[in-house]
């Protein structure tokens, strides 16, 4: 049996959330070496230890539906907030480190819990990233990088309003 539930990693003073995980199905067969769905999206809303928000959920729904026991959601940016714009803003007007000092760090570790458990790893940070973060990303993430699908302009889509029969596809940086 799974020692949590539901957990989210914040920066001490909260403005930063770098992960937040959530046991799929917890019950008294748990495995030893569970599979795990990470998620990199673009910045973290309002979920937290306990709340959900309907990004979250529609995640969960996709770890289900491909046999993950836990769900692992880290973003391209950690710097809570729930709309975008104003998160670049933040960036712009007042020189704020939007990715944070840990978030990168977060993200290796997920992508390590993916190689040791043949976990999917899924990047759906949506059309505003920044290019050059995007760049870095591919690279730390490099070939378990899967998407449900891509936009025009290559990024991955975001997740909230994909059909649920979607599958992972590898993904790769745009040239």
């Amino acid at each position: 049996m799974p020692k949590f539930i539901s957990t989210a990693e914040f920066s001490d003073d909260r403005l930063y959330r770098y992960s937040l995980t959530r046991v799929i199905n917890p019950g008294p067969t748990w495995p030893a070496n569970p599979r795990p769905l990470a998620i990199c999206g673009l910045n973290p809303s309002d979920a937290n230890e306990i709340k959900d928000d309907p990004t979250i959920t529609r995640e969960i729904d996709f770890a289900r539906r491909w046999d993950c026991d836990i769900l692992i959601k880290v973003n391209a940016y950690a710097w809570v907030e729930t709309k975008p714009k104003l998160m670049f803003a933040e960036k712009r007007k007042n020189s704020r480190d939007i990715v944070g000092p840990d978030n990168d760090a977060h993200i290796k570790r997920a992508i390590e819990e993916c190689k040791a458990a043949n976990g999917i790893f899924l990047v759906a940070w949506g059309k505003h990233i920044e290019p050059y973060r995007q760049m870095v990303l591919a690279d730390l993430i490099g070939d378990i990088a899967t998407c449900l699908q891509t936009n025009l302009d290559g990024t991955p889509t975001h997740p909230l309003y994909l059909p649920a029969t979607l599958v992972p596809v590898p993904w790769k940086l745009a040239a």
